[in-house]
C-alpha cells in the first residue's frame, strides 16, 4: 500500500478473478457517496472450471478482499494490515469501519468478484471438515479457528470502546 501512487486502493486475491466492470463500479459507488469510505462488492466461489459453487447453503456472498478504499485517508487514520490474524482483510475491513463509522460503507450489490475454491487455500485449511458434492461445499470452522475468531471480536469490540487503538502501523509496533 506503500508503494500504491493512486487515490484509491483494492485487492485481489492472485488465484481470483473479477469482471472488467469490478473496478468501475466500486470507484463509481464510492465517488457518487463522497461520505463512504468503502466500497463492496458480492462474490462467489468457482471452481477450476469457472462453475459457481454454493458454500454452505450461500451462493452469493460480500466480498470483504473486494474492499477499495481512498489510500490516504484509510492509511493516515487506520494504518495496515496487522499479520497473524484469522483473517487480515475482515480485520482490515472492521477496524475502517470502526474508525469511520459502521455507515462508511457503500456496498455494490452486484456479483463482481469470483473467488476460486481450494480445499488447500489459507482459508479452507483452517477449516475442520469440509465436503464436497456436485457444486455443494460444506465446511465447519476448526475450534482454535472459531477461538481465534472470537478473539479477534473481542478486539474490535474494545476498539469500538476506546481501549485500543484501531490504528496499526509495522514500523512502530515492531
Amino acid at each position: 500500500m506503500l508503494a500504491a501512487t493512486g487515490d484509491y486502493v483494492t485487492f485481489q486475491d492472485g488465484d481470483d478473478t473479477s469482471s472488467p466492470y469490478r473496478l468501475e463500479h466500486q470507484l463509481f459507488a464510492l465517488t457518487a457517496n463522497p461520505r463512504k469510505k468503502l466500497a463492496t462488492c458480492n462474490y462467489v466461489r468457482v471452481d477450476q472450471g469457472g462453475r459457481r459453487l454454493e458454500i454452505n447453503d450461500k451462493r452469493v456472498m460480500k466480498c470483504i478482499i473486494s474492499m477499495m478504499f481512498p489510500r490516504e485517508e484509510v492509511l493516515n487514520e487506520v494504518g495496515f494490515f496487522i499479520g497473524e490474524n484469522v483473517s487480515e482483510d475482515a480485520d482490515f475491513y472492521e477496524r475502517i469501519k470502526i474508525v469511520f463509522g459502521p455507515s462508511c460503507q457503500v456496498h455494490v450489490f452486484r456479483t463482481l468478484y469470483f473467488a476460486l475454491f481450494r480445499e488447500v487455500s489459507s482459508f479452507f485449511t483452517s477449516c475442520e471438515s469440509i465436503a464436497v458434492r456436485d457444486r455443494r461445499v460444506i465446511f465447519t470452522r476448526s475450534q482454535q479457528t472459531l477461538a481465534e475468531w472470537d478473539a479477534l471480536r473481542k478486539r474490535h469490540e474494545d476498539m469500538r470502546l476506546g481501549l485500543l487503538s484501531p490504528y496499526h502501523n509495522p514500523a512502530i509496533s515492531a
